[in-house]
């Protein structure tokens, strides 16, 4: 009982948002505002792509590529505005051989979702085994608005930066 007298309760509100994030400029353009590959879907939870890929546009995002298997775009096609980048499909869930498509990907995005629908098939785990030991720079920025100020990188341990890791993955 006690440990619920300690909680904190906050309700985020459009004048809080407000306060938090900075003004959007007059002059900016979807790539003013970053990046996001979100990698996600399976044959058994097509939407689950598809919604990631809404949140991120809804939290700021300027442009959104969708990284799915091929089966798992046929119920939404053409009602996302997602930019789609289909990857090496093993019969409706992502392929090992993704990895090396989405190492390609993670170069130029600047924030990345991993997960969202993957469920837990052989080969979307071999697909993750791939892509968290392989070596790849990450990306630069944050979601919201770009870097432009150079500054020294401390060297880290992850290999991506600003990635969240759904439960599948």
């Amino acid at each position: 009982m006690q440990a619920w007298r300690s909680l904190r309760c906050e309700i985020i509100e459009d004048d809080w948002v407000r306060k938090v994030l900075p003004a959007r400029p007059n002059n900016a353009h979807k790539g003013t505002f970053g990046t996001a590959l979100v990698v996600a879907g399976s044959v058994n939870y097509t939407g689950a792509a598809l919604l990631s890929g809404q949140a991120a546009y809804r939290v700021g995002a300027g442009l959104v590529t969708l990284a799915v298997p091929e089966r798992c775009t046929r119920p939404w096609q053409g009602s996302s505005r997602s930019h789609l980048l289909i990857l090496p499909d093993a019969v409706g869930v992502i392929a090992e051989e993704a990895a090396e498509v989405r190492l390609e990907k993670c170069r130029t995005r600047h924030s990345h979702v991993i997960g969202p629908g993957f469920g837990l098939e052989e080969p979307t785990a071999a697909f993750l085994s791939q892509l968290l030991t392989r070596q790849h720079k990450p990306g630069a920025g944050k979601i919201g608005f770009i870097r432009t100020e150079k500054k020294p990188r401390r060297k880290s341990k992850l290999r991506c930066h600003h990635c969240v890791v759904d439960a599948d993955g």
